[in-house]
């Protein structure tokens, strides 16, 4: 997805967050998530550069399993 939908499927998802709970909710903002994505981004570059799969419980299984739809680079 890239940042001008995110941004116009956050406002949709505000715009209905506030018909649904009332003009007293806190709206969310798409450069929160940016903000999370710049953390993590680098940590897993990292694990991917190192070949390091293992999860918090030292098991590769779940990765293994899902990384093949995850594609990393941007085909043209």
């Amino acid at each position: 997805m890239t940042l001008k939908r995110w941004a116009l499927a956050m406002e949709e998802y505000n715009r209905h967050l506030i018909k649904k709970t009332g003009q007293s909710v806190i709206q969310k903002n798409p450069q929160a998530l940016l903000h999370a994505l710049g953390d993590i981004e680098p940590k897993l570059m990292n694990c991917i550069i190192k070949d390091e799969y293992t999860s918090k419980r030292n098991n590769e299984t779940f990765w293994c399993h899902h990384w093949p739809v995850m594609p990393l680079i941007k085909e043209e």
